[in-house]
């Protein structure tokens, strides 16, 4: 089947403002966010259509993310994660493990594989050779799922385990300062309280 594939990569970045739910203490930072999206044009029809569909798609995603995920960024006064921004902590801190178990899972198998076939290649045809060579092809499939799966378990008991707020208050708060905007920054972009009312007679 003839088709052209057109994949859009789009990126934004907004302005987040928080008021700390321990102190008080109102600060900022900036949160960036990426976003793609895929589409396909079969026998060449609708290629603009295509293209600009996996446009708007990677735009919706950027601007689905900038609403409603945070950062996890401490208040650099007190140094308190808010609540919102304790499971992007938890994933910050422990999120690599999966790729990483992923990638290991992947080599372990590719491995096992190159093993099996260097021994049917190399290793004669005696009995035992060939239940070695049938063990070790048979592990290539456990270790390319199990590998990744008890990646996965571990990162998940760790991350379950991880209280961000239990860090060194020090470290917290040099957090907070190093990732929110300056204060000056803030109090320019920061949203101001409207006109009160006055009060009913």
């Amino acid at each position: 089947m003839i088709g052209v594939s057109y994949t859009t990569t789009a990126e934004g970045e907004t302005a987040k403002f928080v008021t700390c739910k321990k102190c008080g203490h109102g600060y900022g930072y900036w949160m960036t966010r990426r976003g793609s999206s895929s589409n396909t044009s079969w026998f060449l029809i609708g290629r603009d259509s295509a293209r600009n569909r996996s446009g708007r798609e990677a735009e919706g995603e950027v601007a689905q993310r900038l609403r409603t995920e945070h950062d996890p960024v401490p208040c650099p006064q007190c140094g308190h994660y808010q609540k919102k921004m304790i499971e992007p902590a938890r994933e910050e801190k422990y999120g690599w493990i999966l790729p990483w178990g992923i990638l290991a899972g992947i080599l372990g198998g590719a491995g096992i594989i190159a093993l099996g076939i260097v021994l049917t290649l190399f290793g004669g045809n005696e009995p035992w050779m060939e239940r070695v060579k049938n063990s070790v092809l048979a592990m290539a499939c456990p270790a390319a799922v199990g590998i990744p799966a008890v990646a996965l378990g571990v990162k998940s008991s760790l991350a379950w385990r991880y209280k961000p707020n239990d860090d060194p208050v020090e470290e917290r708060i040099a957090r907070g300062r190093e990732r929110a905007m300056s204060a000056q920054e803030y109090a320019r972009l920061a949203p101001k309280p409207g006109p009160q009312l006055p009060p009913m007679p």
